[in-house]
């Protein structure tokens, strides 16, 4: 026996100590594989010409793992993402390189990104233009998001027997309503705000006069501000480009050159030609050329080590509790690692965010207010910073917004779905229950809400946009019928916005750095982002859902969202501060 239990402690032993073994050589393995992902740098020779293909629906803060490279589904490596903070990062970066002499701006078929994306990029590349270097661009298809960047070029080529979409903006909702009644759903809205049209799709089969005013307000004050950006690159007013987008002038591509809209009809080789014209090369000669991202990590160096710190905080996403989205719990750890850190003297907050949940826009909000006590604390909005995502912006001294940035949408709604006559009628379920009190079955879905709960919600709901409210009049220093008569869960573009007092400035990214700088007294700084990039090992463990994740976008392609949006859905859990609608340029 004695023998026996020798025998099965020196196995025991042997298995700890081979599964410990096991672990160290997959661990080695992991940071080798992760190594040999890494950005390496390249040599940037004279005369390089940058070759940059933006990506669509681009996040604002790229990611570091080097596992991103892995295409799974083809067993091959893939264009790693930039993200638009690296892309920023390294086409300013080149504006001043002087190995860099001009650039190839080629426009995917299909690209499309919000607003406020396209704007920063296009003020990047602008900055490019004016520092003395060259860009030509080029399509098979250009639109109007692509075309947005390339009117930025010295020369814009489109092909021969390609398209250019050019017909102004659209916006169009789904409503469900008439899909519910079939299947015998009821959907139980209870709102503050007369224009809280996120629950709209579900309880009416068209928009409302309310929400069909906002709509038409913002398209045209994002066109107005596109037509005026291009209008100034192509030396054409921004009457004369509306006259072309309303009666779609161009229908094929001979027209977008005979109109001014493109310099040139040809093919990639024409754009090789024009490269090497302006470089003085002949005919066939070879010239330098780099991706974007394999320049990236070749940038010159400029970081003064011996600079202030300003913290640049990422609040992208779905406001949830949870791990996708903008997960509450990650930005509240970095707003308080950056209070506890005197190296940062500021914090600049980039708000792209279309809200969410409201108790988790009020706990990141109370951290930002705990924040802008000890340092200055600026917001930046990106593409979207409405509902939830404002309700966090009026917890900063000061508000940049871009000029197309989706804000406002101050309301707040709650949506129970009664699905009594499904079960009941169409699928002879029925149900009973015992309760303990009269409200201990609140919010059920297998009956109609009765008076008393639909007040005891409807409170819930008044005392969240009363508290709203009350935080923007204070933040923005304005009474509550000021702000209540501009609320309503109304969407402003930035241009209103900054009208009618709800940002301080129009700008992006880099203005808000600047003016926190100032703000702090600091000539020079270097910019820390967070909340901090997982390290390679977590980074190869989330791997799995990313991966999971791209495969269903492959497979999906436009439809991907919607099964976003479903599953936001499923995890709304209490009161919702929300924008009803999410938007894109195409």
């Amino acid at each position: 026996m004695k023998q026996f239990f020798k025998q099965v402690f020196a196995s025991t032993i042997g298995f700890i100590f081979g599964a410990i073994f096991l672990f160290f050589i997959f661990f080695f393995i992991i940071l080798g594989i992760a190594n040999s992902l890494e950005e390496k740098k390249a040599d940037v020779a004279e005369s390089t010409i940058l070759y940059f293909r933006p990506e669509s629906d681009m996040v604002e803060q790229g990611s570091d793992n080097p596992f991103d490279q892995l295409d799974i589904n083809n067993l091959d490596l893939k264009q790693k993402e930039m993200g638009l903070n690296k892309t920023l990062e390294a086409l300013y970066a080149a504006s001043g390189d002087k190995n860099i002499a001009g650039m190839y701006l080629h426009l995917p078929n299909t690209f499309s990104n919000g607003f406020a994306v396209l704007e920063e990029l296009r003020a990047a590349l602008q900055n490019f233009k004016d520092s003395g270097k060259f860009i030509v661009a080029y399509s098979e298809f250009y639109s109007e998001a692509g075309y947005y960047l390339a009117s930025t070029a010295d020369k814009i080529v489109l092909n021969e027997a390609g398209e250019m979409l050019f017909n102004g903006l659209h916006a169009e909702l789904m409503f469900l309503k008439g899909a519910l009644d079939k299947v015998g759903v009821e959907m139980q809205v209870v709102k503050y705000g007369k224009y809280k049209s996120a629950v709209e799709p579900f309880i009416a089969t068209s928009m409302s006069d309310e929400n069909r005013l906002q709509v038409k307000r913002y398209l045209e004050s994002i066109l107005g501000s596109y037509l005026k950006q291009v209008g100034k690159n192509k030396a054409m007013s921004p009457e004369r480009l509306r006259e072309i987008s309303d009666k779609l002038l161009i229908r094929q591509a001979s027209d977008a050159k005979t109109l001014g809209l493109v310099d040139a009809l040809g093919h990639e080789q024409d754009v090789f030609a024009y490269i090497r014209e302006m470089l003085k090369l002949e005919a066939d000669a070879k010239y330098e050329s780099l991706s974007l991202s394999a320049y990236y990590p070749s940038r010159p160096f400029t970081t003064d080590f011996e600079a202030g710190k300003i913290a640049l905080v990422y609040a992208e996403g779905e406001i949830n509790d949870g791990e996708s989205g903008m997960p509450g719990k990650r930005i509240v750890e970095a707003l308080r690692e950056i209070r506890k850190n005197d190296d940062i003297k500021a914090v600049v907050m980039r708000i792209n965010s279309p809200g969410g949940s409201a108790l988790e826009s009020d706990v990141i909000y109370h951290e930002m207010k705990l924040t802008a006590e000890k340092k200055p604390l600026i917001i930046s909005m990106g593409n979207v910073a409405a509902s939830g995502g404002y309700y966090m912006a009026v917890a900063g001294d000061y508000i940049f917004a871009h000029p197309a940035t989706i804000t406002g949408s101050i309301g707040v709604f709650g949506l129970i779905p009664n699905m009594q006559k499904m079960f009941n009628e169409k699928l002879g379920i029925t149900f009973d229950g015992v309760a303990t009190g009269e409200y201990s079955d609140l919010g059920t879905v297998s009956r109609p809400l009765s008076g008393a709960e639909r007040e005891v919600i409807q409170g819930m709901i008044n005392r969240t946009y009363e508290s709203f409210v009350n935080k923007v009049a204070k933040g923005r220093k304005m009474s509550f019928g000021a702000v209540d008569s501009i609320a309503q869960g109304r969407v402003w573009t930035g241009e209103d916005a900054l009208k009618n007092g709800l940002v301080d400035q129009l700008g992006g990214i880099k203005d808000a750095l600047a003016y926190a700088a100032k703000e702090v007294e600091m000539e020079k700084y270097r910019v820390v982002e967070f909340p901090k990039q997982k390290n390679p090992f977590e980074a190869f463990m989330g791997t799995k859902e990313e991966v999971k994740a791209d495969l269903l976008k492959e497979e999906l392609g436009d439809l991907y969202p919607l099964l976003q949006l479903h599953k936001d859905i499923q995890k709304m859990k209490g009161v919702q501060m929300r924008l009803p609608f999410t938007w894109t340029i195409n």
